[in-house]
């Protein structure tokens, strides 16, 4: 969710050296204005200098596979939490060769990835042809999916210290599939989603979801102070809407309007699925960015201000070992 605080012990990517990520940043910004193709083939080379290894870095982490990070901005533009989040997809075939024989024969039973499957035709077809049809396709896919579907039952060993789940399912540069795991209290904070659609479907527990539509005026304002520099964008919405929803609430859906800032509490042990469409991406202005609420308006309307990376969310990347795409 999703361009809305916020348990056995996890081990998350992180970069292998201080002169790797220097590296990658360097070329980042080198590179910067090329053509997608370009830089579709650029992201190979990406992915090859950067290793997963543990612990868990104080500073560096996932990002829309999302974990704790610096929200500081490195040369070109890009922080340290996106280009991560970018690059450290782990192509299908390599997550096929890490499982054991009787896992693969699991997986590859047919009634086990059907309904992923169908979900990525669908978000698929959605891409090439942004159709309201697609879209109520998808949605109505999206509720075949459950947690016995996805190998998530019985539930996983929650995170611990507060930490959030994310297991990567799919992710390329038109969608990404992917299940948050939110132990009970836990809190992803007010955050956006700039030009995209996400649609996410509960498979066990329940949160509370509160969310804020993003004023059409202020979809694309980046204030700027000079240098490259950004000045925290402040946003006048409509007073917040609330909601319960556990697994039989259906599919919820926003866009880059209705919904398009939200939160989500978790009542209790809580796994999400989400569906992005297109990601996250730096490169084509679709960062993700984090809020506070500062106060109500003359009209009374709710203020929310741009915050840096809340320094109570962290999300580490759990191991996905359910069905994949057929």
């Amino acid at each position: 969710m999703a361009h809305a605080c916020k348990a056995s012990k996890l081990q998350a990517p992180s970069y292998r050296t201080t002169a790797t990520a220097s590296a990658l940043v360097h070329r980042a910004k080198t590179l910067r204005g090329l053509s997608s193709p370009c830089m579709a083939a650029l992201s190979g080379g990406f992915r090859q200098e950067l290793r997963l290894s543990a612990p868990l870095l104080a500073s560096r982490s996932l990002g829309s596979a999302p974990c704790r990070a610096s929200s500081q901005r490195a040369p070109g533009g890009l922080t340290p939490r996106t280009l991560l989040s970018q690059q450290l997809a782990v192509p299908h075939s390599s997550i096929r060769r890490q499982r054991s024989p009787e896992l693969r024969a699991f997986a590859s039973q047919p009634h086990r990835s059907e309904a992923v499957s169908t979900v990525y035709r669908h978000a698929e077809r959605l891409y090439e042809s942004s159709g309201s049809e697609e879209l109520d396709a998808l949605s109505s896919a999206m509720l075949h999916l459950s947690a016995k579907e996805l190998g998530l039952s019985p539930p996983p060993p929650m995170p611990t210290g507060g930490a959030i789940g994310y297991q990567g399912v799919h992710s390329d540069r038109r969608f990404s599939m992917g299940i948050f795991i939110l132990p009970a209290g836990t809190c992803i904070p007010l955050h956006d989603h700039p030009d995209m659609s996400v649609l996410s479907k509960l498979l066990f527990g329940s949160l509370r979801v509160t969310w804020f539509d993003m004023p059409a005026a202020e979809q694309r304002k980046q204030p700027i102070l000079g240098f490259g520099r950004r000045r925290p964008r402040r946003i006048a919405c409509d007073p917040p809407q609330m909601r319960v929803v556990d697994a039989s609430s259906g599919t919820l859906m926003l866009d880059a309007v209705r919904g398009n800032v939200h939160q989500f509490e978790a009542i209790e042990d809580t796994a999400v699925f989400d569906v992005l469409l297109p990601p996250y991406n730096d490169f084509e202005g679709r960062s993700c960015h984090y809020y506070k609420q500062v106060g109500m308006g003359s009209n009374g309307e709710t203020i929310l201000e741009e915050i840096d990376w809340p320094p109570s969310l962290s999300i580490r990347s759990m191991r996905y070992d359910g069905p994949l795409p057929a």
